[in-house]
């Protein structure tokens, strides 16, 4: 990669929350957690934000989260659900570069959490004469992805970490138009 090549980090954040979420839609209100398996001790690996708020966090039991907040909906997401849910986002994403590379895939809850299941660098390379610009590149694939009904942000930039950092902080589509940035 040269020093004025693009990348681009494409983060499905908490995919197993979003995984879930989306399997039962009337749970958004909720205090929601993925939980690793379906008995009061399993341990809670995602939280959504009114569960945070409660203060449940990754860690406690789901009969400690159930203590906080006795409204708290718990469900399981399997490792071999997050794995098909990787390989759809990463078939949507090959209609905007034919090179695309997935975090390392969990094979445990454990590592769910652990992991980055959701993370993808994308190489925008030649993408902005079918697409015209690098924000409107991003905000198809975005587009893209809610039609699986899965939210994301991407950051196209100079350098993958940097990229990837971005993600963990920022929403929607971010274009970094100086090396220096990221």
């Amino acid at each position: 990669m040269g020093p004025c090549d693009r990348t681009a980090c494409v983060d499905v954040p908490a995919l197993p929350l979003q995984l879930l979420l989306r399997r039962q839609p009337d749970w958004v209100e909720a205090p929601v957690v993925v939980v690793a398996d379906d008995r009061p001790q399993a341990e809670v690996l995602w939280v959504n934000d009114v569960a945070r708020r409660a203060r449940i966090r990754p860690g406690l039991s789901h009969a400690a989260a159930q203590s906080l907040d006795v409204r708290v909906r718990a469900g399981v997401v399997s490792p071999e659900q997050v794995d098909e849910a990787i390989e759809q986002v990463a078939a949507r994403l090959s209609e905007f570069s034919p090179r695309i590379e997935a975090a390392p895939r969990p094979t445990t809850p454990r590592q769910q959490v652990e992991g980055a299941p959701g993370v993808f660098w994308v190489d925008p390379s030649g993408m902005v004469p079918l697409f015209t610009s690098f924000e409107h590149w991003g905000h198809g694939i975005r587009r893209a992805l809610a039609d699986l009904g899965l939210g994301a942000t991407v950051v196209v930039g100079f350098h993958r970490y940097r990229c990837y950092a971005l993600c963990q902080v920022r929403q929607g589509v971010w274009v970094l138009d100086d090396p220096r940035e990221g």
